[in-house]
């Protein structure tokens, strides 16, 4: 067996495993909907956190994953000065 096939299997592998538990997420999705339980969000993001780590190498998904918190940050610093500014302007009238 190549090095290249190993690999291909794993991600198979890794594959069927998320897709079992995705089965088991559809399933809690329901019970929970039946029992008007509490949201399985948390569940949900580390499937998909999984999902992106098969195709990529983890310090590839950890470089996207510190760009998209700085972006979320420099978003968040917007809004903090649009909301000051719009502040400053109602307090000033």
């Amino acid at each position: 067996m190549t090095p290249r096939e190993w690999n291909l299997r794993i991600k198979g592998a890794r594959h069927r495993r998320l897709d079992a538990l995705e089965d088991m997420r559809l399933q809690a999705v329901m019970m929970a909907s039946l029992t008007n339980g509490k949201g399985i969000q948390k569940i949900t993001k580390r499937l998909d956190k999984e999902r992106k780590l098969i195709d990529q190498s983890s310090t590839s998904a950890e470089y996207d994953e510190k760009k998209q918190k700085d972006f979320d940050k420099r978003v968040r610093a917007v809004q903090r000065r649009a909301m000051q500014k719009w502040l400053d302007e109602k307090e000033n009238r």
